[in-house]
């Protein structure tokens, strides 16, 4: 169904990758949802609280998620992303350090 909300040329990168493609668009940029004036520690806060909301929801299905709250230091730019974790689908490191972009926090529900 989103497939057609892919950029052109993108639809061959997640053929086979189920995991690729639902952390490439379930994701917000806090931001967003917030006051501009809201910075730093503040985006993070609410990217936790959301974080937190959104995996007692996701806990409640019976299927695996993963949801990863991420900043860029460079913007200041939150995000919350979220998938579902399958076999033979690895999306994500687990080392949170290897991330270019940093990876706040991970919750696994």
């Amino acid at each position: 169904m989103l497939q057609r909300l892919i950029t052109p040329g993108q639809e061959k990168h997640f053929e086979d990758d189920l995991t690729g493609f639902e952390a490439f668009t379930n994701h917000i940029h806090v931001e967003d949802y917030l006051d501009r004036r809201i910075r730093k520690v503040g985006r993070l806060v609410q990217a936790f609280l959301y974080a937190e909301a959104l995996a007692s929801r996701l806990a409640n299905t019976g299927r695996r998620f993963r949801i990863l709250v991420g900043r860029d230091p460079d913007s200041d730019s939150v995000t919350v992303r979220f998938f579902l974790r399958r076999k033979g689908q690895p999306w994500n490191d687990e080392d949170l350090e290897s991330y270019k972009i940093d990876a706040v926090a991970q919750w696994d529900v």
